[in-house]
């Protein structure tokens, strides 16, 4: 297939590796002294460039306006703090710069990101899968960091599954698969943004269901580990069933039941985060907050965060050791301070 190439680049100098990813119209200098090392991989498919980054060292960089391709960009599991244009970028959010965007960045040491480019021409031709055309072209100018909603998970699984489709090929087969994950990820991309962009609209349009909706979610986060069925939901909080639907399409672009499950991987993962591999299992995890199935459990999961269970919980061990320092020696975190206005002081 025209178009199609893997390149895979590891650089200690922080400018190359950048515009090897990116292009020439980037810069980059390192901001502390322990010096920087990055790898990426990238994936082009007709134009379309998607990015697998892993780094070592803070970095700052900057990237002036392209005027052919719209890049979207967000953190994977594991990433640091970062900033888009001085401002904090979360790490549940996308970043989107248009054609005319310049954008200055502040990468955390580690950084482990993915950048999407996608031609114009491509954003505009997936423009006519969604509603919200209007809303579309807004990105097209500027630079935008936009908390996610239903949109982000969608799109992280659209770019993981490209890159196992690339990955597994047979060299002597068509590339017609990547293609159609590389399609599937502009899908996605504009997905993520026209989801996030109309939640306002939404959410001023209907404030019964954001009622509805806050209620419904405060009953799963207090049951996360009883694994509460959407009837159940409905029969503690006493809202219809097809009212709860309406108002988490609306809202997250999910059914109740994807939120649910999706709020329970997530409890699952802080789990395995804060845990010690000697101390805790991923099944005795998953069964905690009612995963009984542990195939199912790491496919889920897998979809939702990109990457396997049991990998979260070995990460960092740098941080685990000095949790087991902290713990050998008695060592307790002091009481967070507690700021308020004169009059709650009083």
């Amino acid at each position: 297939m025209s178009g199609f190439e893997i390149k895979s680049v590891t650089s200690k100098d922080g400018e190359l590796f950048f515009r090897e990813l990116l292009g020439e119209n980037v810069g980059a200098v390192p901001t502390d002294n322990n010096g920087f090392f990055g790898k990426f991989e990238r994936i082009d498919v007709d134009g379309l460039r998607v990015g697998f980054v892993r780094s070592r060292g803070r970095l700052a960089m900057r990237r002036s306006p392209r005027p052919d391709r719209i890049m979207l960009m967000f953190s994977q599991p594991g990433n640091g703090a970062m900033q888009a244009n001085g401002r904090e970028f979360p790490s549940d959010a996308i970043c989107v710069v248009g054609t005319n965007g310049d954008i200055g960045m502040s990468l955390p040491n580690p950084a482990n990101l993915v950048f999407v480019e996608i031609p114009v021409e491509q954003w505009q031709a997936a423009s006519g899968h969604t509603a919200n055309q209007d809303l579309l072209e807004s990105f097209v100018e500027g630079v935008k960091v936009l908390r996610s909603s239903g949109g982000l998970p969608t799109l992280i699984s659209a770019v993981t599954q490209m890159r196992r489709a690339v990955a597994t090929r047979n060299p002597l087969s068509s590339d017609t698969d990547a293609a159609t994950r590389g399609a599937l990820v502009v899908a996605s991309a504009v997905k993520a943004v026209t989801v996030r962009s109309n939640i306002r609209a939404r959410l001023t349009a209907s404030r019964h269901l954001l009622h509805c909706f806050n209620r419904a979610m405060k009953c799963v986060e207090d049951h996360l580990p009883d694994g509460l069925t959407v009837s159940e939901l409905c029969a503690a909080t006493g809202i219809h069933e097809r009212t709860l639907q309406v108002a988490s399409r609306s809202i997250l672009d999910m059914t109740p039941g994807q939120y649910i499950r999706y709020r329970r991987l997530a409890a699952c993962r802080r789990k395995l985060v804060d845990s010690y591999p000697e101390e805790v299992t991923v099944g005795a995890v998953a069964m905690e907050f009612g995963f009984l199935y542990p195939s199912q459990f790491a496919a889920y999961y897998g979809k939702a965060f990109g990457e396997k269970p049991s990998v979260t919980l070995r990460r960092n061990p740098g941080h685990r050791m000095r949790k087991v320092r902290e713990r050998s020696v008695g060592w307790q975190q002091p009481g967070r301070l507690q700021f308020g206005s004169a009059d709650q002081r009083r």
